[in-house]
C-alpha cells in the first residue's frame, strides 16, 4: 500500500504569473517553498496553447535561473498542453533544456480565444471540449507514446474523459509518472469520482510510476495534499506504486533520467 508523506517536499507541479491564472512571480514562490522547509520545486507553466507565456524570453529567464534558489532546488519546466493531432504545444527546441515536462488535457480551443503567441497553423490544433472518452484516450495514448512526456497531470477530469486502463498502461511502458493532484481534488466540480476510482484501479493493476503534486496557483497552496490524503482514505491505492518525488534524491533521479532519454533522442 502507498504510504503517503506527511507533505509534499519535492513539488513537481506549480505556477506562477507566467501561466496568467498564477498570481505570483518566481521569486515568491521560492521564498514560499523555503519557509515550509521544502528540497524542491518545479515550475510548470502553462503552455501558449493555454495562453501560459512560455515564449524565448521565458526561457531565457529559465536559463539565467540557479539550480538552487533561497536553499531550494528548482526544476525548469512546462505544464504542456495536447493537441488534436496528438503533438503537444512545447517547442522541440526548447525541450532539451527543461527538466521536467508536464502534459495535461485542457480546454484551450475555449481558454485561449485570442490565440495570443500562436501561428495560425497552430490554432487549428487546439483542444476541444465535448469530445468522447475514446477520442481524447486516442490523442493521449499517442502523444505518451510520441512526445517526451515526463508526467500525466491530473487524469481524472469530468470535462475529458479517458480510458484509465489504456493510459495507465501506456504510461507504465513509458516510464511516465501518473500524477495525483492536489488541486483538482480539492475542485469537486472539476473531479470525476468515478474516473478516480478506475485510475486507482488501473494503478493498482498496472503499477506505474506515481507523482504527487499541489497544482499551486496561489502561494499558500504550494506543498499542500490534504485533498489527496481525503480520497486516497477513501479509495487506496494498495500496490507498491514507486513515488518518484518522495524524496529529493528521488526526485532529483528521475529528473535526470528522463531529461537525458530526452536529450538522446
Amino acid at each position: 500500500m502507498l504510504k503517503l508523506p506527511d507533505k509534499i517536499k519535492n513539488d513537481l507541479h506549480v505556477h506562477s504569473f507566467r501561466s496568467r491564472c498564477g498570481q505570483h512571480d518566481y521569486f515568491v514562490l521560492y521564498q514560499q517553498a523555503k519557509r515550509k522547509r521544502m528540497s524542491s520545486i518545479a515550475v510548470t507553466d502553462h503552455g501558449l496553447d493555454l495562453g501560459g507565456m512560455a515564449t524565448p524570453s521565458t526561457f531565457l529567464e529559465y536559463e539565467r535561473t540557479p539550480a538552487k534558489m533561497e536553499g531550494v532546488r528548482v526544476f525548469r519546466g512546462i505544464e504542456a498542453n495536447l493537441r488534436i493531432d496528438g503533438t503537444t504545444d512545447v517547442q522541440e527546441k526548447y525541450e532539451k533544456q527543461l527538466d521536467i515536462i508536464l502534459l495535461g488535457i485542457h480546454a484551450t480551443r475555449d481558454n485561449n480565444p485570442k490565440f495570443q503567441y500562436l501561428s495560425p497553423e497552430d490554432r487549428t490544433l487546439l483542444l476541444p471540449t465535448g469530445e468522447s472518452e475514446t477520442y481524447y484516450t486516442a490523442l493521449l495514448h499517442r502523444a505518451i507514446a510520441q512526445n517526451s512526456i515526463d508526467v500525466i497531470t491530473h487524469p481524472p477530469l469530468a470535462k475529458f474523459p479517458i480510458n484509465m486502463d489504456a493510459i495507465v498502461e501506456a504510461c507504465k511502458e513509458k516510464g511516465v509518472a501518473i500524477e495525483l493532484n492536489n488541486s483538482i481534488y480539492a475542485n469537486k466540480r472539476k473531479n470525476d469520482p468515478k474516473k478516480h476510482r478506475e485510475m486507482i484501479d488501473a494503478i493498482n493493476k498496472y503499477v506505474p510510476r506515481i507523482v504527487i503534486s499541489s497544482d499551486a496557483h496561489c502561494y499558500m497552496e504550494i506543498g499542500e495534499l490534504g485533498a489527496v490524503k481525503r480520497i486516497l482514505k477513501e479509495y487506496p491505492i494498495e500496490a507498491d506504486v514507486e513515488l518518484v518525488n518522495r524524496t529529493l534524491k528521488s526526485t532529483e533521479a528521475f529528473v535526470k533520467e528522463r531529461k537525458e532519454l530526452r536529450q538522446a533522442a
